[in-house]
């Protein structure tokens, strides 16, 4: 609050990831999510190969049941028709759930950047700061933002070998998949 901030309020969610035994989304860096009934697919830009803690520090977010649906028609092994419902989609695919943990959230912003502090339910803490943008040519600007408010917050970057909140989850308690996903370059071999 002295740099500035003001507190929007806490909240508790959870997350259920979802995806292929071989991890057909997540081996090309793509994450479908179900937050407390809500869906999201976040898609890697093209653009932008930076990664921070194995995840893209740009994506598309795709929200909503049928928009998802829809998204996944063509990153899935399916062939179903063009409305098929997202969870007849899922079962045709043969998608099922490979994480699942509940976050305990307190929301600030500062300037025009959200920052949420968040506690997993094993254990695992991080802060985000997060600039949203409705077009790549707004980037650089939202990146200068970030840093300007991680300074004034003396936050620093994740170090080696630790992640955000699904990747700790991934290294603690899916070696089948955190396999997969270092075989494939979108997470890292562990440091130690």
């Amino acid at each position: 609050v002295a740099e500035g901030g003001t507190q929007l309020g806490t909240k508790s969610f959870t997350d259920v990831y979802y995806d292929t035994a071989g991890c057909s989304l997540t081996r090309r860096d793509m994450w479908l999510r179900c937050r407390d009934g809500a869906w999201e697919l976040k898609l890697p830009v093209e653009e932008d190969a930076r990664r921070s803690g194995g995840e893209r520090t740009v994506f598309t977010e795709v929200e909503g049941e049928e928009a998802v649906a829809k998204a996944l028609q063509s990153l899935l092994p399916v062939a179903e028709a063009p409305q098929t419902p997202l969870a007849e989609l899922l079962a045709s695919a043969q998608v099922s759930p490979f994480a699942e943990f509940s976050t305990s959230r307190s929301k600030w912003t500062m300037g025009s950047a959200s920052i949420d502090a968040d506690v997993a339910s094993f254990g695992h803490a991080v802060m985000e700061i997060e600039v949203m943008c409705s077009s790549q040519a707004e980037v650089a600007a939202a990146e200068a933002e970030i840093a300007r408010v991680a300074d004034l917050l003396g936050a620093q970057p994740l170090s080696k070998g630790s992640g955000g909140k699904l990747e700790t989850y991934i290294r603690r308690h899916c070696p089948s998949v955190l396999e997969q996903l270092v075989e494939a370059g979108v997470l890292r071999a562990s440091e130690s």
